[in-house]
């Protein structure tokens, strides 16, 4: 190997013998062109299908090259010209004004989507509105049933308030709903 070390370090061009070949110098990526403009190797993934990390290393060079002022702007326009507008109006809203405007907005939007959610009703909780709105089991059920038609699962089933009712009296007290 010592003696080929002269012979290996050199550059070769083999452009005459393969035309269709380009020179490689050492230190230099030998990912190349097909020639058609297709890159060899695994072609890369769509960006929303990246895992944060890797969307960070992709963004880096831009990320580097501009200010976040920039490229927020860069992003409200993108998002305008997609016909996405409230998201741009949110995108410039978040950075244009004081520097709490982003909290604001992040603290509305999670309060909305309590709301959509909607917080369901323990047994305990759901006995004591049976209770205090003096409901029928027919009225309770139909209150239930509406708001599970709407696709909120506020209140359970007519059997845990029982259940839970069950729970509150001393032990060895029996009780039935007929009296």
């Amino acid at each position: 190997m010592k003696n080929q070390n002269t012979w290996l370090d050199r550059e070769f061009d083999l452009s005459e013998v393969f035309p269709e070949t380009k020179t490689v110098v050492p230190g230099q990526s030998t990912s190349q062109d097909k020639g058609d403009g297709l890159k060899a190797g695994r072609p890369p993934k769509p960006f929303h299908e990246l895992k944060p990390r890797a969307q960070r290393k992709r963004t880096e060079t831009i990320r580097a090259a501009f200010t976040a002022e920039e490229l927020c702007s860069a992003a409200a326009s993108s998002l305008h010209i997609e016909g996405k507008k409230a998201a741009a109006e949110l995108v410039l809203q978040s950075t244009k004004f004081s520097p709490f405007r982003p909290v604001k907005l992040r603290r509305i939007i999670k309060r909305s989507e309590k709301e959509e959610k909607g917080i369901p009703y323990t047994a305990d909780e759901a006995l004591a509105l049976f209770i205090d709105c003096r409901l029928t089991k027919r009225d309770y059920n139909l209150i239930r049933k509406g708001a599970r038609e709407r696709c909120h699962n506020l209140y359970p089933s007519y059997d845990e308030i029982i259940a839970a009712k069950k729970l509150c009296y001393p032990e060895g007290t029996k009780a039935s709903e007929s009296g």
